[in-house]
């Protein structure tokens, strides 16, 4: 952990703003792309930036999804927070600008 925490990776507290959230999973998974951690590990990392609001949404999620922490995958966890604090109008503004560059 002590090597992640060269890349200041920011907590997150799970505020719903849209692209603060966007920005955040994109700068984690930016960051653990330096070395060649698995996706368990990847998956780990986040979770273990998660704080506040997000980690008790975490938490239940896990028994939602009737997994232990070992066996989240990063795919799984970026689905999940996607899904979680992505919310649809900005979901579908990325697909708007998506299209538009198309």
């Amino acid at each position: 952990m002590k090597e992640v925490q060269k890349y200041k990776l920011s907590e997150f507290m799970g505020q719903e703003e849209g692209s603060k959230e966007e920005a955040w999973v994109i700068g984690v998974k930016r960051a653990l792309s330096f070395k060649a951690y698995t996706s368990r590990e990847k998956a780990q990392i986040s979770m273990s930036l998660l704080k506040v609001d997000a980690l008790l949404w975490w938490v239940n999620e896990e028994t939602k999804m009737q997994v232990t922490l070992v066996q989240v995958t990063w795919e799984m966890f970026e689905e999940a927070f996607r899904t979680r604090y992505l919310s649809e109008g900005y979901k579908h503004q990325q697909v708007g600008t998506f299209h538009e560059v198309r």
